[in-house]
């Protein structure tokens, strides 16, 4: 049996299980909370990881995951991860519940080429969460920069045309250097 295989004949024990095994990541207070995945509006993170766990498993077990379904199921599972207080190991690795699930099923007489496509495909959807997590952490720095652009840009605007800080600093005439 291959990764893909085992995923789709264990769909619902492994989503109940990955589901745990991802809230167990936070917090106690948080796990308790997010852990009500029935819960669309008193929860909504709980109900949106459980529901797009469930399309990740069936776009996995597929093969679909180029498809539109599995990036924006993982984009919205690693948005809220990304702005957690968990390592960028344990917010990007979700996949890594299911690939140690598999190891531990394996078959004693596992094919090794069939055994590498399982590994190069494992590796596939480990690499696009890794991609993607850390195109959803720069878009929260790029956020972060321009609030501090727009909360102290000015003020150090004022200063300088009160004090003329640049010039001191730069030694010279700051704002004729940047004219030219």
């Amino acid at each position: 049996m291959n990764f893909k295989d085992f995923i789709g004949k264990n769909k619902e024990r492994l989503l109940e299980e990955w589901f745990l095994w991802l809230v167990d990541h936070y917090p106690e207070p948080s796990k308790k909370f997010i852990s009500q995945k029935d819960k669309p509006f008193t929860n909504p993170v709980g109900y949106n990881l459980f529901q797009n766990l469930k399309k990740l498993l069936f776009t996995i077990s597929s093969g679909e995951i180029e498809s539109q379904e599995f990036n924006s199921s993982l984009e919205e599972i690693l948005k809220i991860r990304a702005v957690q207080d968990l390592s960028y190991w344990r917010s990007a690795n979700i996949f890594r519940f299911l690939w140690d699930n598999f190891n531990v099923n394996l078959p004693e007489d596992k094919n090794i080429e069939s055994y590498k496509a399982d590994v190069e495909y494992y590796l596939r959807i480990s690499e696009k969460a890794f991609e993607t997590f850390i195109s959803i952490r720069e878009k929260i720095a790029q956020i972060q920069r321009e609030e501090i652009r727009n909360l102290y840009g000015k003020f150090f605007d004022r200063l300088n045309e009160k004090y003329n800080l640049m010039d001191k600093i730069v030694g010279e005439n700051f704002a004729n250097k940047i004219k030219d």
